[in-house]
């Protein structure tokens, strides 16, 4: 909006065959710089609103799903349900572990 009140407020003049003036309509070019300013600050208002309503609905509906996949009882992929994160890593150190101590049963080397 800016722009183009400037690119419409402003304009060039010749006089005398070769001499060059620029001529300013001052009132467009102050219009249009109040209207720019208008309109931005409406659109930053509207795109705060908006951001603040997308982490609202993040936080409602994806956090709990994130928490429950990572350290909770696991989640439902393909119809399977799945253990957590947490719960793989616990089940694989175990697992990890029990090999370990096997092997030292043994005398073999880790």
């Amino acid at each position: 909006m800016i722009v183009a009140g400037l690119m419409i407020g402003i304009s060039t003049a010749t006089v005398w065959f070769f001499w060059t003036v620029t001529v300013v309509a001052w009132p467009v070019v102050v219009l249009a710089g109040i209207a720019g300013v208008a309109l931005g600050a409406l659109g930053l208002t509207q795109l705060a609103s908006i951001r603040t309503k997308v982490a609202s609905l993040f936080t409602r509906a994806y956090i709990p799903k994130l928490r429950e996949c990572l350290i909770g009882s696991g989640y439902t992929a393909e119809g399977k349900h799945c253990p957590s994160v947490r719960r793989q890593f616990q089940g694989a150190v175990e697992k990890t572990a029990d090999s370990m101590l096997a092997l030292q049963k043994r005398g073999q080397s880790l």
